[in-house]
């Protein structure tokens, strides 16, 4: 469960590509026949000379890195892209003329989609739309929503990783209420508070770091990266949990019972199943965990190790932007 890719289709005739919907990020970028021969590692890529609907706008440069080092560069182009056979016309496709080596470990993947505000989105020097921003201004979806239900490989024989909806919300998804959190939009993030967490469903509130406590959900980090403070609490309660300082983070006993962890978003606590923290298996007998430092940045990030066990709104009204979360 290390990545959850989603086909989109992009030019006419539309040609499909598997990107990874990225709501931690703004640019919607792919590797073309613009990359470097030397630079292709196998992806299947967008030829904009195929495309009847694809232009160039070479004046527009793009440059992001990631929190991982990651990264890619290029040149920009429009282009019409389908999200589920809708067409947003138009569109910015940010082409690679440059990716790092390390960026993809699979080669179905040929590039990202931005689900971040678009404040994030380092095309220059033209601001450019993203394609949930063109949805609603080209009014293709009513509703300036999108929701994430991802699917456990453990639990999930057929291969499909769940599914993106884009103005509207499938019921089927979740059980009960959607509970709400205002988004802090000042970055670019989809940014809200978490200030208590705890261990175990009857376990007391735990307070973090900060009395509000910024985290921010997205789907295109793997893990969950948090505050140290709030990590020691949780390997402590792990029989056999360490830090091993030789691969920079925290392993457990693959056998280990771990407690659920539950984290306060808006006025509900959702839970994190103890099952899912043996992350990556290592040597004698150990996992690495899902739960890892967040380093110095100031954030705690709320990546698919906690999303994959809810169903998550991305309610992008333009006047409260909110957060809705539910149980599967």
């Amino acid at each position: 469960d290390s990545s959850w890719l989603t086909e989109v289709q992009i030019g006419t005739p539309p040609a499909t590509l598997m990107l990874n919907f990225d709501s931690g990020s703004s640019d919607t970028w792919v590797m073309s026949t613009d990359l470097p021969v030397q630079e292709r590692q196998g992806q299947v890529l967008y030829n904009p000379a195929s495309s009847k609907t694809a232009l160039a706008a070479p004046s527009n440069t793009w440059n992001i890195s990631y929190a991982d080092k990651s990264g890619a560069s290029g040149f920009v182009g429009t282009d019409t892209l389908y999200l589920g056979g809708m067409p947003i016309r138009n569109q910015a496709i940010q082409r690679a003329t440059y990716v790092s080596k390390d960026f993809f470990s699979s080669r179905m993947a040929s590039g990202l989609l931005g689900l971040g505000f678009s404040s994030l989105n380092t095309v220059k020097p033209n601001p450019v739309r993203t394609p949930m921003e063109n949805l609603i201004r080209q009014g293709t979806v009513q509703n300036p929503i999108f929701t994430v239900a991802l699917k456990d490989s453990n639990s999930n024989a057929t291969g499909q990783g769940g599914h993106f909806t884009f103005g509207y919300i499938d019921k089927s998804t979740y059980k009960g209420e959607i509970g709400y959190a205002p988004v802090n939009t000042s970055q670019g993030f989809w940014e809200v508070n978490c200030p208590y967490f705890k261990i175990g469903r009857n376990g007391n509130p735990l307070p973090r770091s900060q009395p509000n406590h910024p985290a921010i959900i997205d789907t295109g980090t793997t893990l969950m990266l948090l505050d140290d403070m709030t990590l020691l609490t949780i390997y402590n309660s792990i029989p056999g949990a360490k830090f091993d300082s030789t691969i920079g983070g925290y392993t457990i006993p693959c056998n280990a019972q771990v407690p659920d962890t539950f984290w306060l978003l808006g006025d509900q606590f959702y839970g994190v199943p103890g099952s899912t923290m043996a992350f990556a298996k290592l040597d004698g007998g150990r996992c690495y965990g899902a739960m890892q430092s967040r380093g110095d940045f100031p954030t705690d990030i709320m990546g698919d190790a906690f999303i994959k066990n809810q169903m998550v709104v991305f309610d992008q009204n333009p006047t409260a932007p909110r957060l809705g979360f539910a149980y599967r």
